[in-house]
């Protein structure tokens, strides 16, 4: 039963993401998007990709940190090869990529899965912190826009639909997750106390000034490979390094939606008619949007592959 719930929820994450590209596409003459895509500079594939690898880098430097913090050493090798391995499972089961990197480095260098675990979920913390801090600024760089985005592809979509039915029902089930957490605390709390410490000690890495500088470098990296594809089509090169933020935030947003293929539908939903509020044809943004998650896509599959074959000769 457990399993065939799992697959059902995969599955109804595949449904809401065909469905949003769907959505994203419906309104716009497909041909009108190839005619766009025909257009495109893809040299610039190359600067993208380079600056995506750079991120990588960042980012298993920064994991570095983290596992020092609990006297963990693992090679850069091994870790990139971890995260790329772990990105590619995430594209076909969302989440799964982060038991995946747990499970690799568990193989390679017996790192018991609940302390690899720990310091995944915690950089994923303070990267939805970040996220946070950065939609914050948003909301105050591009208010009217922001409101205006909001109502017209979220709110006006909720409205009439939220009853005070829906409200109990969300207020009891709040409840019963509460509860059940004290429940599961009481019957483990020897185990939390082992936990806790470990998390005491990954939290120090966050007094760690280079810690901050490698998590602003991945956000900088993040930043670039969305505004260096701006000059791919004509009508998106005179948009502005205010507009590359705007847009990289509410792409964030669509790719932490847990649906297969790196938040396939949500992402190009959400980047098309974002680009709309800047002035771009409801087309280009698709176009764009294809563009941006389409390539990376590919750089992340591949990428999956060479690591994967890295490391069964590695560590077979």
């Amino acid at each position: 039963m457990k399993i065939s719930t799992t697959y059902l929820g995969y599955t109804v994450y595949l449904l809401a993401g065909m469905l949003l590209m769907w959505a994203a596409v419906s309104s716009v003459s497909f041909n009108e998007v190839i005619e766009v895509l025909h257009k495109g500079n893809y040299m610039l594939a190359i600067p993208v990709l380079a600056v995506s690898l750079s991120g990588y880098v960042l980012r298993i430097t920064r994991w570095q940190i983290m596992l020092k913090q609990i006297n963990v050493h693992v090679n850069k090798k091994t870790l990139l090869a971890s995260l790329c391995i772990g990105y590619g499972v995430n594209y076909a089961v969302p989440r799964l990529g982060e038991l995946t990197r747990c499970a690799l480095l568990r193989k390679s260098h017996q790192l018991p899965l609940d302390k690899s675990l720990i310091s995944i979920a915690l950089e994923r913390l303070v990267d939805t912190l970040c996220l946070l801090v950065l939609l914050g600024m948003l909301v105050l760089l591009y208010s009217a826009d922001v409101t205006h985005f909001i109502y017209s592809n979220i709110w006006i979509h909720l409205q009439g639909r939220i009853t005070y039915m829906h409200f109990i029902v969300v207020s009891v089930m709040l409840l019963v997750l509460a509860i059940a957490t004290y429940f599961v605390y009481l019957k483990a709390r020897k185990s939390f106390l082992f936990y806790k410490t470990i998390t005491s000690q990954l939290l120090s890495a966050l007094r760690i000034p280079s810690f901050w500088i490698y998590t602003t470098g991945i956000w900088i990296c993040y930043y670039l490979m969305t505004y260096l594809w701006f000059f791919t089509f004509k009508e998106t090169s005179i948009l502005t390094i205010g507009d590359a933020f705007f847009i990289m935030i509410i792409g964030s947003i669509g790719r932490s939606v847990p649906i297969q293929g790196g938040g396939l539908g949500a992402y190009h939903f959400l980047v098309a008619h974002a680009c709309i509020l800047l002035g771009v044809s409801l087309t280009t943004g698709n176009a764009l949007a294809i563009v941006i998650h389409g390539i990376q896509s590919v750089f992340t599959l591949v990428l999956t592959g060479i690591a994967y074959i890295w490391y069964v000769k590695t560590y077979r």
